[in-house]
């Protein structure tokens, strides 16, 4: 590497009609994170993991903006799905990726579950499902915090 510093890598990212899903955050970057992490709990979902591609691409010697995915599901759709059809497996957990632009904002990415899981027959009416709660988590990180104001003495 002789001492240059890592490889910036230049992301791009085309829109598709079947890409993931997209929201724009209203709030900075770690603040998204804690917002998310709160909404996905607050549907009685459990994070299984946080993976940071932008910690991990600097060990290979390349730098992007910062990056986060979390990945979230519950052992009650795991049980569902592995009943109704375990091909399906290949859909959980569910995911999410926060990542900053370089004009500052930040966007999350995920896949709608209701087309993913309808690939796989028998597991339709999941996907469904728990489309509608990923959609309460993107909607709930759509609006801004309600910060409440300071009380006067």
């Amino acid at each position: 590497m002789g001492g240059t510093g890592p490889t910036p890598v230049s992301i791009r990212m085309e829109e598709r009609p079947s890409g993931p899903a997209s929201v724009v955050s209203p709030v900075g970057f770690v603040e998204t994170i804690s917002r998310l992490k709160r909404a996905i709990e607050g549907q009685d979902l459990w994070i299984v993991a946080e993976i940071d591609p932008q910690m991990l691409l600097s060990k290979g010697g390349f730098a992007i903006l910062p990056t986060r995915q979390i990945l979230f599901f519950h052992p009650r759709y795991m049980a569902r799905l592995l009943s109704a059809n375990a091909a399906g497996i290949v859909e959980a957990p569910l995911k999410f990726v926060i990542m900053e632009r370089p004009d500052g904002t930040v966007i999350l990415l995920y896949p709608e579950p209701g087309q993913s899981f309808a690939k796989h027959p028998g597991l339709s009416e999941l996907g469904e499902e728990l489309g509608q709660v990923v959609t309460r988590i993107a909607d709930e990180m759509r609006t801004a915090p309600h910060h409440p104001s300071p009380q006067g003495p």
